[in-house]
Order: C-alpha cells, then sequence, then structure tokens
C-alpha cells in the first residue's frame, strides 16, 4: 500500500474522532491538545510547509498514564516533487508508505508509552515547484489495571500454594 492512500486513511479516520486541530509553522513546536477521558484521549495536528527543502516539524502532547498511543499522519500533497520521508513518535520510528492512486503518503502505528510527554516528529522535503500539506490525529488508551480483589485472590492463592508446599513431608529411602 502506498504511503500516500495510508496518510489519507489515516486522516479521515482520525477526523472522525478528534475535535481539535492545531496548525504550526516548520519547525516549530507545537503542543497538541489532547481531549477525552483519563482512559482515552485524543488530539490532531495538521500543517502546511510551503517553502522548498527539507523540514521537520515536532509536535508535544501528554499522556495521564501508561498506555498506548496510535498516532497517524495523513499527506495529501499535489506536487509529486514533495514528500514526507520519516514520522517518528517518541523515537520509534512509524513506517511511511506512499499511494500512487491517490497520490498519499501515510504513516500509522501503535505505541506503548508511559505518562510523561510524548513527541512527534515529521520530516520531509518540499520540491522547488510547490508544497506538502499533512494532519493526523494521536489517540491514548489508558493501560488496564487490576481491581484490589483481583490482586487479593493472586496473594491468597499464592499463600494456599505455598502452605501446601510446606505441608508435604518427603521421605527419603536408601537402598
Amino acid at each position: 500500500m502506498q504511503l500516500s492512500s495510508i496518510i489519507k486513511s489515516a486522516v479521515f479516520c482520525s477526523g472522525l474522532v478528534s475535535s481539535v486541530a492545531i496548525t504550526a509553522p516548520a519547525s516549530a513546536v507545537v503542543t497538541i491538545v489532547m481531549t477525552g477521558s483519563a482512559t482515552s484521549l485524543t488530539g490532531s495536528f495538521s500543517n502546511t510547509v510551503a517553502s522548498s527543502g527539507s523540514f521537520t516539524d515536532y509536535y508535544e502532547f501528554s499522556v495521564p498514564s501508561a498506555g498506548s498511543i496510535l498516532g497517524g499522519v495523513l499527506s495529501v500533497s499535489f506536487d509529486p516533487t514533495s514528500v514526507i520521508n520519516s514520522v517518528w513518535l517518541n523515537g520509534t520510528a512509524l513506517t511511511v508508505s506512499f499511494d500512487s492512486s491517490t497520490n498519499v503518503y501515510v504513516a500509522s502505528s501503535m505505541v506503548p508509552t508511559i505518562a510523561n510527554p510524548q513527541t512527534l516528529a515529521i520530516g520531509g522535503t518540499v520540491g522547488a515547484a510547490g508544497s506538502v500539506s499533512y494532519g493526523g490525529n494521536v489517540t491514548f488508551t489508558a493501560a488496564a489495571v487490576p481491581e484490589a480483589a483481583t490482586w487479593a485472590m493472586f496473594i491468597g492463592g499464592m499463600g494456599l500454594a505455598g502452605a501446601a508446599m510446606r505441608r508435604r513431608t518427603v521421605k527419603v529411602g536408601f537402598a
């Protein structure tokens, strides 16, 4: 599948769940506003880079706990000499592909995370004749935490197993 079609798919899907969009100049660090509940947050980003040459845009956002982040980037660029060639989420490279039938670059991946500021970096090259436009979403889902009753049953079961092993006697016989 081409990168552009993946990016288009990611942008269109992300537009359905996202409520906040941020546009930034190239190379500026922009904060993505995350909305939702503490267990599920979503934020959007977009930018158009018009100056020719290579670019890297940086986005930051925060999550309240450990979990996973689904990041998606879709590029809708009509200049065939402009490309998005790298997308990084917390230092993890996302696979970027191009769909020649739709002229769209797409990058999407699920990345595990801990509670702290997160970083998204998008890089590419703008051809002499045009610009590149992209957008996408990041969606955070909190990791499941066992309830107190689950922990109590686990500890009780380990205690019973230990007691059973302690009560067992081993008779050693010599021939």
